[in-house]
């Protein structure tokens, strides 16, 4: 994994984090496993879809990446356990830093 793979799947993150804190999951880690498990059987509700195209803009906006490349590092952060790793800086960085992410 480079050093652009992390910071793709830090914004990952941080964007997740904010769409969970507006759902009913108790936890971030439901909130990660039933998107990865939508996302592998291609049965996207509305408000998944809408966060993955939120993610999908974001992703667009910092790296100019196209759809098909967001959507397989979305994939791939949802279907592994980077969800609970990057958590735990982005956690740590809004602390440290509570300003820079208003």
């Amino acid at each position: 994994m480079t050093k652009l793979d992390n910071y793709i799947y830090f914004t990952i993150c941080e964007v997740t984090l904010d769409l969970y804190s507006k759902t009913k999951f108790v936890t971030y880690t439901n909130y990660c496993r039933t998107m990865c498990k939508s996302i592998e059987s291609a049965e996207l509700d509305k408000r998944e879809m809408s966060d993955v195209m939120a993610i999908v803009n974001m992703l667009k906006l910092i790296y100019n990446m196209d759809t098909d490349e967001s959507v397989k590092y979305i994939k791939n952060y949802f279907k592994s356990d980077r969800c609970n790793d990057f958590k735990k800086c982005v956690s740590m960085t809004k602390n440290v830093f509570p300003f820079s992410f208003n």
